[in-house]
């Protein structure tokens, strides 16, 4: 591990380390180059440098959770704190079963709560099986539902609750900060012609104390994700499907065109990237942005061009949403930083062209973590290289990765005050003060 007087804020320097840590891994070398690359072309006018911390943070290893007694070949997946601080649930494989377990630690006994085994063939491990806290703090779940229901897990007794969902099936949920809502997104596809999917998509929204739903049809608008804002709106991000938006009728156009004011909807290419802020109460008129836009390819099919459009960005777990404590920074896949309360957003790695170069495999919401004020993005980038994954601290506003360090495996989270930063590193998970 490099310690942490070897943590660096200048870019210069940094670049020299990094050639050296390349001697030594490839992977290593590739990861930290993409950071690199892509920062020159970020908007360093995200968010307002009064809003957030200024000071570089120096994580210091300080102890390591030891879980080989677990079982055999136990593997962190991934890691996520309570909203106490108290506790660290874990996301774990083990060798000879396809099940997933989950552990919850004691933090300050030092010392495991409570293990949930046979989790079921659905919760095997997926890029999409995130494992979160309610917001009290008494269970974790998956936040998405198995054949219409959720379950939570009791995180001191490890008991089990089913909740049957209304509706058609939903994707993984966000929930709002007093934990009264929960947000899903839903698209249905309605068949298709010539390879041309033609889908619905819809927003649900969650009441948790009775489980009933509310929906907002997004119409050609596909949802891939959602999240709650600080200010109490939906940040959606997902693509233009062009063939939806063929089918719909002059008046469900006209609707439509209230929730794209400022945009060409007839420029708008199939997979092009948008974002949208809704207010469900209505109040406030709908925001939209064209994040980024989709990639043209042309071939020949009997002697004429045909061009069709893909997306801009080739995540292998597909997009998600991930934010900070408040809501008001949001990680859209490995490709960019939002702004939940303007849609502003700059790159904060490269989105691949398509042609076969591939992303670092921290490509799923496990691998990223935010500070509390979201003014720092730590990034790792899953490596199975020896001496640990590349770990990366980015400054949210600007194009400066701050500091790196290498340690862990696979999975990474912030304690809730900021000052504690988790690690997955196979059967172990490493603990680092953050200064």
């Amino acid at each position: 591990m490099i310690r942490s007087k070897r943590l660096i804020s200048n870019r210069t320097i940094l670049n020299r380390h990094i050639v050296v840590l390349a001697t030594t891994t490839i992977g290593a070398m590739f990861f930290c180059s993409m950071v690199i690359a892509a920062s020159a072309s970020m908007d360093k006018t995200l968010m307002p440098e009064s809003t957030v911390s200024t000071k570089i943070p120096h994580p210091e290893k300080v102890s390591t959770i030891d879980l080989s007694s677990e079982g055999r070949q136990i593997n962190v997946m991934g890691l996520t704190f309570d909203p106490s601080g108290n506790y660290l649930a874990l996301l774990c494989t083990t060798y000879g079963t396809p099940d997933n377990i989950i552990i919850i630690w004691d933090l300050k006994e030092n010392r495991r709560q409570v293990r949930i085994d046979n989790l079921g063939a659905d919760w095997a491990v997926g890029s999409d099986k995130i494992l979160q806290w309610t917001p009290d703090g008494k269970f974790v779940t998956f936040g998405m539902p198995s054949r219409y229901s959720m379950k939570f897990w009791d995180a001191l007794t490890g008991k089990v609750k089913d909740v049957t969902l209304t509706g058609a099936f939903a994707g993984a949920v966000a929930f709002n900060k007093n934990g009264s809502e929960a947000l899903a997104s839903i698209v249905d596809f309605n068949g298709g012609i010539s390879n041309r999917l033609i889908a619905s998509s819809h927003i649900r929204i969650y009441d948790m104390a009775t489980w009933q739903s509310r929906e907002f049809n997004t119409g050609p608008f596909q949802v891939q994700a959602v999240g709650w804002t600080v200010e109490g709106k939906i940040l959606a991000v997902g693509i233009w499907n062009s063939y939806t938006y063929d089918t719909m009728t002059a008046a469900d156009s006209h609707v439509l065109k209230q929730d794209f004011q400022g945009l060409d909807i007839q420029a708008l290419h199939y997979n092009d990237e948008l974002a949208q802020l809704i207010d469900p109460s209505g109040r406030q008129p709908t925001l939209t942005k064209l994040l980024l836009p989709s990639v043209p390819r042309t071939n020949k099919i009997n002697g004429k061009d045909h061009t069709w459009y893909v997306s801009p960005i080739l995540l292998p777990s597909g997009p998600f949403l991930k934010s900070d404590a408040s809501g008001t920074t949001f990680a859209f896949g490995v490709s960019q930083i939002i702004d939940g309360r303007t849609l502003r957003a700059l790159t904060y790695a490269p989105t691949t062209d398509n042609d076969g170069k591939v992303l670092p495999s921290a490509t799923t919401s496990r691998n990223i973590a935010f500070s509390p004020d979201g003014s720092h993005l730590y990034w790792t980038s899953g490596s199975l290289e020896r001496g640990g994954s590349v770990n990366i601290v980015m400054d949210t506003r600007t194009d400066k990765p701050l500091s790196w360090f290498k340690d862990g495996y696979w999975g990474i989270a912030i304690r809730p005050d900021g000052k504690l930063l988790a690690l997955g590193n196979k059967s172990s998970v490493e603990l680092y003060s953050i200064k």
